[in-house]
């Protein structure tokens, strides 16, 4: 009869590591696949999330014969920053990573009140 001891359980538990190793190595699992894995929001690229956003504006957004453009954009705390042109005016848009909010606007919380 098989008696488990304290070496056998160690070789089972060693040889367990080596075939998760061997099988996280040799399946090439990076950090995106992992996350599709397991259901984590994957990031877009910022050229799709300014895209996104000038779709959203452009389609629900605007009177009627307005239309958005963005002039710009990069990555500010974490969000995308879109510098928006509507006409002659000119604002400020963010979205977030994953392309899912849009925001028309950020208060800047570390500067002082406005009376």
């Amino acid at each position: 009869m098989f008696k488990l001891t304290k070496n056998t359980i160690l070789m089972i538990i060693a040889v367990l590591a080596i075939i998760i190793t061997a099988v996280i190595v040799f399946a090439k699992i990076n950090s995106v696949d992992i996350a599709s894995y397991l259901k984590f929001d994957k990031k877009m690229s910022n050229e799709a999330i300014v895209e996104k956003a000038m779709n959203y504006l452009n389609n629900s957004g605007l009177l009627e014969g307005q239309t958005a453009s963005a002039d710009s954009f990069s990555e500010e705390s974490g969000m995308v920053k879109i510098k928006i042109k509507i006409g002659d005016n000119n604002f400020d848009g963010y979205a977030t990573r994953d392309g899912k909010l849009f925001f028309a606007q950020a208060f800047e919380m570390d500067a002082a009140p406005v009376q």
